[in-house]
């Protein structure tokens, strides 16, 4: 969850209900589900996000539409079933759920509510960060490819 306010506290309650009682390894969280509220969302980096969401659905054939959403919710141990992390910045969003996808460990997904920020600037610069994003990316399905 990103501490700029952007996440719903009710949708934290919401996961937490998901991981206890589906027993799963991880909850996702989808800004782009028909259910999910989505507000003050930049345009080019909305166009950017969907484009790139769905190279990564088809590089991973999967239908999840949301890799990139930092507000998710893993269990200690999944987590620790996932080393070596070799994100150091955003991109660890996109790391740990495509690790969790590719080793069918168990997870859920569901509709959520996103509000943009109204105070402050993103850290999340697309510029310098697409380089890291790329690697993540080959890097993880790298690892999809060579594991089956």
């Amino acid at each position: 969850m990103m501490c700029d306010g952007s996440d719903s506290l009710s949708d934290l309650e919401k996961y937490y209900d998901i991981i206890l009682t589906k027993n799963c390894d991880a909850v996702f969280g989808s800004r782009f589900y028909k259910d999910s509220i989505v507000t003050n969302y930049p345009k080019k980096k909305l166009i950017l996000n969907r484009i790139f969401n769905l190279l990564v659905s088809i590089l991973f054939l999967n239908n999840f539409n949301d890799y990139t959403n930092a507000f998710k919710m893993y269990k200690t141990t999944s987590l620790k079933k996932l080393k070596p992390i070799v994100s150091e910045s955003f991109n660890v969003f996109l790391e740990i759920p495509l690790k969790i996808i590719s080793r069918k460990m168990d997870y859920k997904t569901t509709s959520i509510s996103w509000m943009g920020r109204k105070i402050g600037e993103s850290k999340f610069k697309i510029k310098e960060l697409q380089s890291k994003y790329i690697f993540t990316l080959l890097y993880c399905w790298l690892e999809k490819i060579l594991i089956r």
